[in-house]
């Protein structure tokens, strides 16, 4: 009985441990919100897509003027011509000292160049620069890929915002790099340990003095 119960408190705090690592994104592939027929255009400020802020320039928010990764829209992170826009939102549900590991898919407007399409992310201090080559692609066959970018948790939540550099790097912009099904999980082993109940460690000591016992008792 008592091993029963040990082991309900063990798997109670794991359960507890798995709950604390859990991620929050909101309307990660863009799919949640009004838009546009094609596609509509959105400048620094906007809420319009749920879950998500323009904060730079503009973009545009794609509704099926290209095959998407998941679902029907994506955005692209230019908008106006000259312009190079970039997207954020509050991470949150973070455990402290957790690794996380933030996934998306990764395309680039392919109806006119730069060929290649930077950008950058960043999210809990760290930053990372990555790049889509448009070279073969269409609307109809975006070569989508999926990138990824890890962080340890310092609090209990992290500003992600994704950036376009095509600007900045090739000095145009108005069609740039395409993102979608941006989704997060705990990553590695970084938590410290759930520590057990009072009680718990009480039933440890027990089973081991009984366990003590019997070997005398041999």
């Amino acid at each position: 009985m008592k091993a029963f119960v040990f082991g309900g408190l063990l798997a109670a705090s794991l359960m507890t441990a798995s709950a604390a690592s859990a991620i929050t994104i909101v309307n990660g592939g863009f799919e949640n919100g009004v838009s546009g027929s094609w596609f509509s255009r959105h400048s620094a400020g906007s809420d319009a897509i749920p879950g998500w802020t323009i904060d730079r320039d503009t973009i545009d928010w794609s509704n099926g003027i290209w095959i998407s990764s998941e679902g029907f829209r994506s955005v692209d992170l230019d908008g106006n011509i000259g312009h190079a826009g970039s997207v954020s939102q509050l991470v949150t549900d973070l455990t402290v000292g957790q690794r996380y590991r933030i996934s998306f898919d990764l395309a680039g407007n392919p109806d006119r160049g730069p060929a290649i399409k930077p950008l950058q992310v960043s999210v809990g201090g760290e930053a990372s620069r990555f790049t889509f080559d448009i070279t073969g692609a269409s609307r109809s066959g975006m070569n989508w890929v999926t990138q990824a970018i890890e962080f340890v948790a310092s609090d209990t939540s992290a500003m992600l915002r994704f950036e376009s550099l095509t600007l900045a790097e090739t000095g145009s912009a108005g069609y740039g790099a395409v993102i979608d099904n941006v989704r997060g999980e705990a990553f590695g082993s970084s938590v410290a340990p759930v520590p057990l109940p009072a009680a718990g460690w009480m039933l440890v000591a027990g089973l081991g003095g009984l366990a003590a016992m019997r070997r005398r008792a041999r």
